[in-house]
């Protein structure tokens, strides 16, 4: 009955996770251990692992992965999201311009503050991209 029960708990606690890696809505889902460190000699893989464990979730801190294109912070970012959806947080992905593009449609359609109560329920909001984006799209969405 034991490792019944056992069982049933594992089995429960994996389509959680599995629900909570689809809302995320991961481009792709890859995680850390896939990640080639030897490629990227300068990434400091003890703090990627201790970022892992997200703890800077719980203290409500942010991380910011700075680097020229091709360098891994996109898979670093999935990474830390999918061991964050491992252990029970909620997580969105999202690339910049879509998230302006979102805040502008709400606030034209009256709907700014449910996406924004949305956005605050995250656990971990991944905004990816963030260097593409047009100047003017932020001061657009971030002017009354």
């Amino acid at each position: 009955m034991l490792r019944l029960c056992e069982r049933e708990l594992g089995d429960r606690e994996r389509w959680a996770c599995a629900r909570r890696l689809k809302a995320a809505r991961l481009p792709r889902v890859k995680s850390l251990d896939e990640f080639d460190f030897t490629a990227q000699p300068s990434l400091n893989r003890a703090l990627i692992v201790e970022l892992s464990r997200c703890e800077f979730i719980d203290r409500r801190e942010s991380v910011i992965l700075l680097g020229g294109p091709g360098t891994g912070k996109t898979h670093v970012a999935i990474g830390l999201a999918v061991a964050a959806c491992q252990r029970g947080k909620k997580v969105r992905f999202l690339r910049v311009t879509e998230l302006l593009t979102q805040l502008l449609e709400a606030r034209e359609e009256r709907v700014l503050g449910r996406l924004r109560g949305q956005l605050a329920r995250l656990d971990l909001l991944v905004l990816d991209e963030f260097g593409y984006v047009p100047a003017r799209w932020v001061r657009d969405c971030c002017s009354t």
